[in-house]
């Protein structure tokens, strides 16, 4: 089923709700006006919205870490696998808003808390084979430790949530860029 054309339009018009307004206050009925489809065909498919929900977010995980891997496994040079990370990051937040990321990361929305939890996790335990093998390789300084490394991914994606930061930046791609810039640069010039 979930090759359907219409099972796709369904997740796409999620994505792009879910993009704009957060979860929490999407309905399906707009997802149905969105997708061009009737509430029974959403139902064939989804028996609720937090399904759709675990499927824009199956979507968006599964390609974020496919495409980290191929980066992360090509043949470019390690300061050009940090600015694809930095040129994905900003492409995987250009439309989202502060709703989305808080439903997402802060648990707002409490039917994926578990599902998103499980993700981030697997998406921590992944940069850091990365980072440690980026570390082994000679790349990144062999005295910094993956555990404080990944403690620190965790405390920034905290930290996202700061009303502080929220004020300071325009938008989710605003704050999302200079996040990763330093975490992957730290307060030097870029080399």
């Amino acid at each position: 089923m979930a090759d359907s054309k219409k099972y796709s339009d369904i997740v796409d018009a999620a994505q792009r709700l879910f993009y704009k307004h957060g979860i929490r206050k999407v309905t399906v009925e707009e997802i149905c006006a969105e997708a061009k489809v009737s509430k029974m065909t959403f139902y064939k498919y989804f028996p609720n919205k937090t399904e759709a929900a675990k499927a824009v977010y199956d979507r968006l995980f599964g390609n974020a870490l496919k495409q980290f891997a191929d980066l992360m496994e090509s043949d470019l040079p390690f300061p050009e696998k940090m600015h694809g990370l930095l040129r994905m990051k900003i492409d995987s937040s250009k439309d989202a808003d502060w709703s989305f990321v808080e439903d997402l990361y802060k648990g707002s929305y409490h039917e994926l808390t578990g599902y998103i939890t499980d993700y981030i996790q697997k998406g921590f335990k992944v940069t850091v084979d990365y980072l440690t093998d980026a570390q082994d390789k000679g790349f990144i300084r062999k005295d910094l430790s993956p555990t404080l490394m990944l403690v620190i991914l965790d405390k920034i994606r905290e930290m996202t949530f700061d009303e502080r930061i929220i004020a300071a930046y325009g938008s989710v791609q605003d704050m999302a860029v200079e996040i990763t810039k330093f975490f992957l640069y730290g307060i030097c010039n870029e080399r």
